[in-house]
């Protein structure tokens, strides 16, 4: 298929945390030198193996979706060893990903109050990435309490040290938010609650290597149609995390390779819906294509999108390439972050490869 190329209260606390980072007035030194080496780290799930290994010497650590703990503090998986060897030869650093079942609530509260659970999801852990031969262990676990908070922190604290103990670094993925209010409305009161609000920045990159900082996802099948990651909503996540005590040099910004498609739909069983999946660059193209879509630079917000008929309903597109990419991987620069982090291998446009491979990159 011929691809298809795109066109061309807190306030004070805030300012200061920018200012002792580094931030105030960093952005233009940093876009006139190569600046310091970067990490990139890129996820690796369901049909990603090949990108990887094709791309590899611009990857500095492969994330595979490789491991699941459940309530009780039970540890299921493992990685590929073909992926283990690829990323062996090329010199990459392998940090599997571990998280509770399908991001289930109820289970991850079971185990946060559960200290022989806790102890026994930990030494499991550094157990698995001492005989794996693993650089670390990344942990990801969403769709927490707020009121769950600490209770993560000090788990994460405790599966950090076991991880220290066997030799092996330990990150965490965030889910982002812009401040410690719970917004307005039922929908932002919701995601606060039961998404957003749990995480302590400052606490979490203390206890680890570094974190991610996921910001992305601003719009999704429970939202209106809307970017991906906004440039001006990830540099607000960002600021918010640093003026959260967490530095910059403890940060990979979390960047989405896949875009976002709405569409009317028949969800089964008599009832019909409104929905959104996401898709990756090549699908997007496809999509577009056979649409007749036509692509718009949004300029504020630094994303292609388009809105298109079909069989009378407007279905809408926003798009995430190289160029929408290389706006973020500035914001990485600018703030003099350690890297950045990308979901995921495989549904990326392929030109992301010609940007990364033009950075410093980070390597142990």
């Amino acid at each position: 298929m011929r691809r298809i190329s795109f066109p061309a209260g807190r306030a004070g606390r805030w300012v200061a945390a920018l200012a002792a980072a580094g931030v105030v007035a960093a952005g233009m030194a940093a876009a006139r030198s190569p600046g310091p080496p970067l990490e990139s780290l890129w996820y690796l799930a369901g049909d990603g193996a090949e990108a990887f290994v094709r791309n590899a010497g611009a990857v500095t650590i492969v994330a595979p979706m490789a491991y699941e703990v459940d309530s009780a503090g039970t540890l299921r998986g493992r990685v590929d060893a073909r992926v283990v060897r690829a990323a062996r030869r090329a010199g990459v650093r392998v940090m599997p990903v571990v998280r509770q079942p399908e991001f289930d609530q109820a289970q991850l509260a079971r185990l946060l109050r559960d200290p022989a659970g806790r102890a026994r999801a930990a030494a499991s852990l550094a157990r698995a990435c001492r005989d794996g031969g693993y650089w670390g262990i990344q942990v990801d676990f969403e769709n927490v309490r707020v009121q769950d908070g600490p209770l993560l922190t000090a788990f994460y604290r405790q599966i950090a040290g076991a991880l220290r103990g066997a030799g092996c670094r330990a990150a965490i993925a965030v889910v982002p938010r812009v401040s410690d209010a719970p917004g307005e409305s039922a929908y932002q009161y919701w995601m606060f609650g039961h998404w957003r609000g749990a995480y302590d920045y400052g606490a979490l990159a203390a206890a680890g290597d570094f974190i991610v900082l996921m910001s992305y996802d601003q719009h999704t099948r429970h939202t209106p149609p809307g970017p991906v990651a906004a440039l001006p909503w990830v540099r607000a996540t960002l600021d918010f995390a640093l003026a959260d005590g967490a530095p910059p040099e403890k940060i990979l910004l979390g960047v989405p390779a896949y875009s976002r498609h709405w569409r009317a739909a028949y969800t089964g069983g008599g009832t019909a819906d409104a929905g959104s999946a996401g898709l990756g660059y090549g699908a997007a193209a496809a999509l577009a294509k056979r649409n007749g879509a036509r692509l718009q630079w949004d300029a504020d917000h630094k994303v292609y999108h388009a809105r298109y008929d079909r069989e009378t309903a407007l279905e809408y597109l926003y798009v995430e390439n190289a160029r929408t990419f290389g706006h973020k991987l500035d914001l990485v620069r600018e703030r003099g972050l350690r890297g950045f982090a990308v979901w995921r291998l495989g549904q990326e446009d392929p030109e992301v490869w010609d940007r990364v491979r033009r950075l410093p990159l980070r390597r142990e």
